[in-house]
């Protein structure tokens, strides 16, 4: 396990880390204090990435820094890094800035990124049928049955449903602006 680790992207890895030491510093200075540090905030521009590296609950860290280096690694080997680190900036800035404009700054997590994988996966697919998929049928919609779902209010959990929604619609502004550049 550590040895695929090792063999990850420096931008697989250096998000995947930074969550992680940032989900560990909660129980170490306490959420409050570190929330505030990397919530979203208008006025500041870095801060309007960093509520993609908060995570509040290890439940949370772990399915998003699973479907990020899944998805991440099957955009990243087919495309380059520089397809992945284009989703990664222009999701995270693209959810965050409407979760915040539709239901405030108490939010944060890489799914808003995750979406902007899926939506870039889903119609990279599309617009390649002669290309192996990058990403099944089944599990595109599983993820969008997720978002739905989100939005109904009866699941368990809060989400932040606006960063779902904007960040699969950024992946699959991306997928189509790769497709008119290859062009």
């Amino acid at each position: 396990m550590w040895r695929r680790f090792c063999q990850l992207s420096w931008i697989l890895k250096a998000v995947f880390i930074t969550s992680l030491g940032i989900f560990l510093s909660f129980y170490v200075y306490g959420v409050e204090s570190v929330f505030n540090i990397f919530q979203f905030e208008p006025h500041t521009p870095w801060r309007w990435i960093t509520p993609a590296f908060l995570h509040f609950g290890l439940l949370h860290l772990v399915v998003n820094l699973f479907c990020w280096v899944y998805l991440g690694h099957l955009v990243e080997r087919r495309l380059g890094n520089w397809v992945l680190s284009a989703l990664f900036i222009v999701g995270a800035l693209l959810s965050n800035w409407v979760q915040y404009l539709l239901a405030g700054a108490n939010f944060g997590g890489l799914s808003g990124v995750v979406y902007a994988l899926l939506g870039f996966c889903w119609i990279h697919s599309v617009l390649h049928p002669k290309s192996p998929p990058l990403i099944c049928t089944p599990v595109v919609g599983l993820m969008l049955a997720w978002m739905v779902l989100g939005f109904t209010d009866v699941l368990f959990i809060n989400m932040a449903n606006w960063a779902h929604l904007f960040g699969l619609l950024a992946g699959i502004g991306v997928a189509i602006l790769v497709r008119a550049r290859a062009e």
